[in-house]
Parts: structure tokens; C-alpha cells; sequence
């Protein structure tokens, strides 16, 4: 049997079955917004202080508002805005608000009630006077329910129509017509009063309080725990259960004092949670279920070396999800989250956890929130964070001001604009930051002020540096003066030189709106008028030679702002606001022939912002009138103008455009393009507009593209209608498909036999419902002992460890990467052993050792051996995947063997420099690949 291939079958069989039980999303669904990479907060973030409780609320019903996230607990701030004890998160804003001036006392739990926020707080003091435990929400102002002299209020739910509370009080309610309340009170609206709903069940003693409430099967229950004595000097759990109004009856008045925190309802069953050990002689270890008539445990419960084993809370979210100050549940290592999945026999992890307590959880807008007393989720998040099915981030937060340029780098998306800080784990990133598919990365400490346009290029040959320039107002770079650009320089070969940014010439004396590279010459257009010495009026170009900025031509520039540069039909194109230039009326649209500026189709009336070229033709946004019924866009095909579809946008007009395959997206300030509603950011097929899936809800200054996303940039707090808060960059996905942002690393490996290897690989951050599949030579693996006897583990994650490795073990080991909208597999990661004269090792398997020169100007040979006799062919792959040479050997014995390519493709042309990948095959098998570089 060839174990190998049963196997991998097998998996195969097993996958497909898998996909075929998940729903197959429709095309509109994959296409879709994603956060933005700036989503994870800016300091300060969380709050200063405590949190304690978290609740949804919707401030107008059914009406337009979003759901909106309440905290309460101990603080003065939460996301750098003052409010005192509680406050709200507006998801359309991404920003915290304060509920008026707060509330004077800790706020221990939260609850909506006929639309209101109600507040339970801290009802103790220290000077023999009133505090208002009870408190709501009329919409301006806090309105108080009751004052205790004593005791908190510690849990509060809504049940057949009236509020109850729950605590540690025993006092007369200062309410006209309410009754003296011993730790359960009911407030019923209609007679504007407090009821006491004890009806002694848990005494009126010290040491007692109820923390916990709950509907189960039509009755409330409530949980806490009791005095034992008459002298309340001990307590123990307490559970019991009623109608609300009458009489209560017991489940359990068990003996351990540990007490129970929180009840919860899933599956049919009542969740305690708490820090006892055991209930009815069941030990459960901080978590229990209830199914009405008996308890049992789940997994042993949980567990801290430290001592501490409370589960505080319990949230419904996809499963059982709980939090507290434990670090383990089933002996699983969870740090204080744990999840308990639908019909699960075992605790799950979230992530590396949290770092110290959390004291509630709760479900909003799709994601798991906790909040709590703790600084770090992974990443730093002082007392929030949020878990997005993958990762754990600081929750509200995201980039201070704008993003207002986007530029494709050396595998990167750089964004400039105006921003200090725009990701919480990034630190200063001064106006300028890089996105590659993980986190953001800085440009050494970036820009004092504004950066507006950005351009990239990389010089000829395999030694050109890869180069990005940046524009703007900002008059320093990375430290060294910078007069509004700068050119930021990266080696081919790594970090030698260490790239830094370098001023260009003199720079000049006001704003850098645009930057194009056209014909190896780098122009500069804005409002400046001059540069050092030089008078430049608008627009300049770079002389590489004598590096300095010079006119176009000596009969000036443009006798007003120029906002966009672009290269069509082998001209240079300028928008702007200005009306002449080199001395020709020309209007807001010209045409550098290489010695003058001309007209464009006649005087452009208007200002033009942005220039992009689709389908062969340019297409011009801005603020202009443009044809009849085309406002703000148009085309321009090297003769004529033309409307796109049935006309132009409404409002202020087109502030970007950009190609992105078939597709040609505008964006700016607007709210319908050719008569189809779009909030800020629309698509042309070539046809017709179409709506970007709800668009942005404020304007768009910035469009960028990488891999099968386009990116957008600008002022808005939210995407999609308002549903996805990623404040100021978003990301559109045109086909939901992930994309591999980390090729296997390291890609080559040379190890010995008995070794351990780890590859790492990794897809585009955001995409939801990923799952990993890790190949070898194309067959997929699977955990525990393969078939050569080396251990495999993380067969289906981001890192591959393969422990003992064998000579079989050698080849090529990919990541494929899959959600419900496609696949995509990564490049190649080889692995090889030394070569060897060891004849008996190298009958045992066949090998391909290895391919060189490497890096190789002219022939390359390959070396291999074959355990037996096989077909055997090599092919060779550019970066993209494209097959450029095949030969085949014809059918070889086993032995030593070497082959050798001339570096020509099938057609006999000489290949061009850069990176290949050679295979070797023997018969329908891959071998193995190694990676191989031509120079030139």
C-alpha cells in the first residue's frame, strides 16, 4: 500500500465532505468590507480604571441610531474622553461618549429597562449619608430610583415586565410606599414604588448577598450566597428560584462559602458560575450546569496555580463563553477566557488569552467584548478588548485624523496623511505607515506634519533600489530636514543600507499635492512657487543628475494649484485648480507635449483632483460640470469627452480614482453617481455605477489596491451602511478570496536527518472563517507520526513543525489557505539535506540536492538521485506562478545524476534576471523545488 497516497486521499475525501457541509456564500457576500489595519486603537485606549459590566443598548429603537456599546464600573476615562463611572461607544463614530456628567459612585451592573440605561452602584460609604444605588438614564440627565444607607446593588434583569435587583443591601428604599428590601427588591412602574421580593428566603442577615440573576424555564432565579448561622459569621452558595412575587424554592444551599457570580441559560440548562468547588456534592471548580433536576461539571471546571479559580461571567457567544481570573479550564491553558463550543466535551482557548481578570463579557455587533482589570490581550488593552474570531485588539479606537494617499512599496501598502499614532502595538508612525497583509509597520520616525501624495518606483536591474517619495506639508523626514518631500530608499538585498529618508534638493516652499513617475523622470505638482533659488510655479521635475527640481519649460507652470499628475499615451497630464499654464489658457485640465502645455479637448471648466487611466482611456474626477448630466467625472479618450453611464456625482464631487482589474472606482464626497445611490465610494464596469456595499459614511480622500482588495482612505469612522466601524482606512474585497501575505519561512532549509524544521506562512489579516492545510510536495499533511517516522504538528495553522526529519521529508511544502469564497495556495518553502557520497542513505529515497550557481549567471545544474527508476522531467516557474521551461530526461535508473538548464525559456530566449523556482518530477510526483536566481 502506498501509505502517502491512501492518506492524502483520504484527507482529500475528508475536506470535501467538510466543504461540502458549509454554506457556499453568494458572490455578493464575498464581496465585502474589511476592517482597515488602523482598527486595533490609538492610545489612550481603554479605560483608566475598572470596568466591571458591559451591556447593548439602542438609544432610539427602531429608529436610525446604532446599537450601542454601555461599560460601567470604577473610572474617569475610557478612550481618552472624560466620563466618570459609565459611558457609551457609537459604533458610526468609532469615538466613546460620556452619559452627561456620570455617575459619582462605582457602577458594579447595567441593564436596559423600557429603553433606559439603569445603573446599579456602590451603596457603602463612610460618612452616614445617602447614596443613590439605583440610577437611570433619561436621555440628558440621571435620575435616581432609591438610596441605601447600606450596601451595593450587584446584578439587575427585567423579568415579566418590572426590574429587579440584586445585592448586598438591607434597607428601608427612601421611595414613598416602598418597603424595607433585604437583598431582592422588585420595581414596579405602574405604582412608581419598590417591592421586597425576598419573602425571607435569604434572611436579612450579614455576611449575605445575592450577585446573580436569571430566567430559566419561566421562572427567575437568583444566586449568591448566605449567612449559616444565626450569627452570620459563615455564608455558603444559595440558589433558589420563584415566580418574582411569591414564594421561593431552593435548589441548593450547599456548604461551600466560594459564592456564585453569574447565571446564564444554553442548551436547555441554567450556567452557574462562581468560586466555589462544588455544588450537591458534584465538584465543579468555579462552573456548573443545572439541567432542573440535578448538577453536573464541565471538564473539572477551572483552575489558577496562583490560587485564584472565579468564573465572573458567562456569555452566550457561538457556545459557552467564560471569563474570570483562572488560567486554565480542563487543563487547557486559557488565561481568563475560556469557550465551551455547542455539543463540546472540552474547554477551548481565545487566543494567548488575557492577562488579568476579566470581570464580564458580552456579545456585540458579532464580536466577543471583555472588559475587566487588565493591561495586555496580546496586545496592549487597558480594561477592553475585543475578540474577532482570530485575534484579540483593543476595542474603540483607530487612526486620529485622516489617510489621504496610497502607494504599492516593495510588497507593501504605504498610506500617508495625517495621523501620530495609527495602531495601539505599532508606537509613533508619524503620518506615514506600511500594511503587507499582518501589522502595520513605520518608516523610520516619519513626517512632522501632513504627507499628501506618495509615488514608488524600483531603478532598473537586479541592484535598483526600490524607491518611495513622499509629498506633503511636512518640512522634516525621519528626523533630517525635508522641505515638503522626500525619498525613502530600500535595498534589493535586504537591510544593507539601512533605508532612511534623504531630502530631495532643496525641496520647496509650499505644499506637494501630487508626485508621477513618467519615462525614469520624477515630477512634483501643488502650490509651491519655487525651490531653493528656483522659481517653479505648481509643478517641477527631479534632475537626477545635478539633483535639483527645475521648470518644465521657461515660460512657467500654472498660475494656480495643481492636484493630480498622470501619465497617458506617453504625456504627462495636470488637474488642478488653475486656469493657464506655460502661458496657455487651458483650465483645470493640461497636456505636456515634452515642450509646452496644451488644452485638453478645449478649456477645462472646474478643478480637478484626480487622474486614472481605465480601459485605455483617462478618466477625470473633480468638481466641474462637466458634459450634460455628468458632474465631477468624465472620460477622455485622446480625441473626446464622455459621460460614464447615465452621469456624474451629486455633492461635492470625485476626490480619488483608481483601476482595480476591471473595475474603475471613484471616491470623495457624494451620495449618488449616474443616478445609483453610493455613499462616498462607487465602482464602473465599464457600463454602469454601482454601489460599493453601502460605501463610507463621511468623505473619502485616498484609493489604494493590493492583491484583490482595494483600500480606502479618508475621514469616516465606519463602512457598509454604517455596520463595520474601521475608522479612517477600509478595506473592499472584491471576491472574499484570502491572499498569502507570508510565503513559507525561511524559504530554503538545509538540515541534517533527525532535525526539527519549522516553516511559517500567513494570509492577509481579516478574512473570517479561515482554515490552513500545509502540503508536502502537494500531498497534505496531517498531524502525529508521518510516514517516514518524523512528528508533524500544526498540519492545519500558520506554522508547520516537522520534528525528526527524514530524507523523505525533503521538498517542497506549501500553505493553502481556504474560506467559504475560495482558496489560495502560498510559494514554496524547500527543505534539503547536505549533499552526500553516503551511497546507502541515498538509495533509501531519491533526493534532489540542490541546483546551482546560485545566484547563477548562465547554466545551472541540478543535482539529484534516484532510489529506482522513474520518468523524470524539471520545470521552471517565474515569480508568478507561470511555467517558462520544461525538459525532459526520459526514463533514468536509480543512481547520482546532474541535469543542466541553460537558462533559456521554450522558446530559446534568454530568460530575464530575477527569482525562478526549478521543480524536479519524477513520473506524477513531485521531487521537490528549489529556488534559484538569474542575474544579468
Amino acid at each position: 500500500m502506498n501509505w502517502r497516497k491512501t492518506a492524502a486521499a483520504t484527507l482529500a475525501l475528508a475536506l470535501a465532505a467538510a466543504a461540502a457541509l458549509l454554506p457556499l456564500p453568494a458572490a455578493a457576500q464575498c464581496e465585502a468590507w474589511i476592517r482597515g489595519p488602523m482598527d486595533d486603537g490609538t492610545l489612550p485606549n481603554g479605560s483608566d480604571g475598572y470596568i466591571y459590566d458591559s451591556i447593548n443598548w439602542d438609544p432610539d429603537g427602531a429608529g436610525p441610531l446604532q446599537e450601542r456599546l454601555v461599560v460601567a464600573g470604577n473610572f474617569n476615562a475610557i478612550g481618552g474622553v472624560a466620563a466618570n463611572n459609565v459611558a457609551q461607544y457609537d459604533p458610526s463614530t468609532a469615538q466613546w461618549l460620556p452619559f452627561g456628567n456620570g455617575i459619582a459612585r462605582t457602577v458594579y451592573c447595567l441593564v436596559v429597562f423600557n429603553g433606559q440605561v439603569v445603573a446599579g452602584c456602590d451603596g457603602d460609604n463612610n460618612e452616614g449619608t445617602f447614596d443613590e444605588t439605583v440610577q437611570r438614564w433619561t436621555g440628558s440627565a440621571w435620575e435616581y430610583l432609591s438610596a441605601t444607607n447600606t450596601g451595593n446593588v450587584r446584578d439587575m434583569i427585567v423579568y415579566n415586565g418590572s426590574l429587579y435587583i440584586a445585592g448586598t443591601f438591607i434597607t428601608q428604599f427612601v421611595i414613598p410606599g416602598s418597603d424595607p428590601a433585604h437583598y431582592l427588591a422588585r420595581w414596579v412602574p405602574g405604582s412608581v414604588k419598590w417591592e421586597d421580593v425576598n419573602q425571607a428566603d435569604f434572611g436579612s442577615q450579614t455576611n449575605t448577598a445575592v450577585r446573580a440573576l436569571a430566567e430559566y424555564n419561566g421562572d427567575l432565579y437568583a444566586a449568591g450566597w448566605k449567612a449559616s448561622t444565626g450569627s452570620g459569621t459563615g455564608s455558603a452558595i444559595h440558589i433558589t428560584h420563584g415566580n418574582g412575587a411569591g414564594l421561593w424554592t431552593t435548589i441548593t444551599d450547599g456548604t461551600d462559602p466560594g459564592g456564585i457570580y453569574d447565571l446564564d441559560v444554553f442548551g436547555g440548562e441554567l450556567l452557574i458560575a462562581g468560586g466555589f468547588l462544588e455544588i450537591n456534592g458534584v465538584t465543579c471548580n468555579g462552573f456548573a450546569g443545572w439541567n432542573g433536576s440535578s448538577f453536573h461539571a464541565f471538564q473539572g471546571g477551572v483552575s489558577n496555580p496562583s490560587g485564584g479559580h472565579t468564573v465572573w461571567s458567562i456569555v452566550i457567544h457561538e457556545g459557552i463563553c467564560i471569563g474570570g481570573d483562572f488560567t486554565s479550564a480542563g487543563g487547557t491553558t486559557v488565561n481568563r477566557v475560556a469557550f465551551w463550543p455547542p455539543g463540546g466535551s472540552a474547554w477551548q482557548a481565545r487566543g494567548t488569552g488575557i492577562d488579568d481578570t476579566v470581570y464580564d463579557l458580552t456579545s456585540y455587533r458579532g464580536e466577543l467584548i471583555a472588559v475587566g482589570s487588565f493591561a495586555n490581550a496580546g496586545v496592549p488593552a487597558n480594561d477592553i478588548a475585543h475578540w474577532n474570531g482570530t485575534s484579540w485588539a483593543a476595542f474603540g479606537g483607530g487612526t486620529a485624523n485622516y489617510v489621504l494617499a496610497y502607494a504599492s512599496y516593495n510588497g507593501r501598502l504605504v498610506a500617508g496623511g495625517s495621523f501620530a499614532q495609527p495602531t495601539q502595538s505599532l508606537g509613533a508612525a508619524n503620518n506615514i505607515a506600511g500594511w503587507s497583509g499582518g501589522s502595520l509597520s513605520a518608516f523610520g520616525t516619519g513626517m512632522n506634519n501632513v504627507v499628501y501624495a506618495l509615488e514608488s518606483f524600483k531603478y532598473p536591474g537586479i541592484n535598483g533600489s526600490y524607491e518611495l517619495i513622499a509629498g506633503g506639508i511636512f518640512t522634516t523626514a525621519g528626523g533630517v530636514g525635508a522641505l515638503r518631500i522626500a525619498r525613502w530608499r530600500e535595498s534589493p538585498f535586504g537591510g544593507f543600507p539601512p533605508p532612511a529618508w534623504e531630502p530631495m534638493g532643496a525641496g520647496f516652499n509650499f505644499n506637494v499635492y501630487a508626485i508621477e513617475r513618467m519615462g525614469g523622470v520624477t515630477y512634483a505638482g501643488g502650490n509651491f512657487t519655487s525651490s531653493g533659488a528656483t522659481a517653479v510655479s505648481r509643478i517641477a521635475r527631479w534632475n537626477e543628475t545635478t539633483d535639483v527640481w527645475e521648470n518644465l519649460t521657461g515660460l512657467g507652470g500654472m498660475n494656480g494649484t495643481v492636484y493630480a499628475l498622470k501619465e497617458f499615451n506617453g504625456s504627462l497630464y495636470a488637474g488642478g485648480s488653475f486656469t493657464t499654464a506655460g502661458g496657455s489658457s487651458t483650465g483645470g485640465l493640461a497636456r505636456w507635449t515634452g515642450t509646452s502645455w496644451v488644452q485638453v479637448g478645449g478649456f477645462f471648466q472646474g478643478t480637478v483632483y484626480a487622474l486614472e487611466v481605465f480601459n485605455g482611456s483617462l478618466i477625470i474626477g473633480g468638481q466641474f460640470p462637466g458634459l450634460a448630466g455628468g458632474a465631477n467625472i468624465a472620460l477622455w479618450d485622446g480625441a473626446n469627452y464622455h459621460n460614464l453611464g447615465s452621469g456624474g456625482t451629486n455633492s461635492v464631487g470625485v476626490r480619488a480614482l483608481k483601476t482595480n482589474g476591471l473595475r474603475l472606482y471613484a471616491a470623495g464626497a457624494f451620495t449618488a453617481v449616474g443616478g445609483v445611490s453610493a455613499n462616498n465610494v462607487a465602482w464602473w464596469d465599464g457600463a454602469a455605477w454601482h454601489d460599493a456595499n453601502g460605501g463610507a459614511n463621511n468623505v473619502v480622500w485616498a484609493l489604494g489596491t493590493m492583491y484583490n482588495e482595494v483600500h480606502v482612505g479618508g475621514e469616516f469612522s465606519s463602512v457598509q451602511g454604517g455596520t463595520t466601524a474601521t475608522p479612517r482606512w477600509a478595506r473592499y474585497t472584491e471576491t472574499g478570496v484570502p491572499w498569502i501575505s507570508l510565503n513559507p519561512t525561511p524559504f530554503s532549509q538545509t538540515v541534517s536527518p533527525g532535525a526539527t524544521v519549522v516553516f511559517s506562512a500567513a494570509a492577509g489579516g481579516g478574512f473570517p472563517g479561515l482554515a490552513y492545510q500545509w502540503t508536502h510536495n502537494e500531498v497534505p499533511l496531517v498531524n502525529g507520526t508521518g510516514p517516514y517516522g518524523s512528528t508533524i504538528s500544526g498540519a492545519q495553522t500558520q506554522v508547520l513543525t516537522i520534528a525528526d526529519v527524514a530524507f523523505a521529508d525533503q521538498g517542497a511544502y506549501r500553505l493553502v489557505v481556504t474560506n467559504g469564497c475560495g482558496s489560495v495556495t502560498s510559494g514554496v518553502g524547500t527543505l534539503s539535506f547536505p549533499a552526500t557520497s553516503d551511497v546507502e542513505s541515498q538509495a533509501r529515497v531519491s533526493i534532489f540536492h540542490s541546483i546551482g550557481p546560485n545566484p547563477s549567471g548562465g547554466e545551472s545544474t541540478l543535482s539529484f538521485s534516484l532510489a529506482d527508476a522513474a520518468e523524470v522531467r524539471y520545470s521552471v516557474f517565474d515569480l508568478r506562478g507561470r511555467r517558462v521551461r520544461q525538459v525532459d530526461l526520459g526514463r533514468l535508473p536509480a543512481g547520482r545524476f546532474e541535469a543542466r538548464w541553460d537558462t533559456r525559456d521554450d522558446s530559446g530566449r534568454q530568460v530575464a534576471a530575477g527569482v525562478y523556482f526549478v521543480s524536479l518530477d519524477l513520473g506524477d510526483r513531485r521531487l521537490g523545488a528549489r529556488r534559484l536566481t538569474i542575474v544579468r
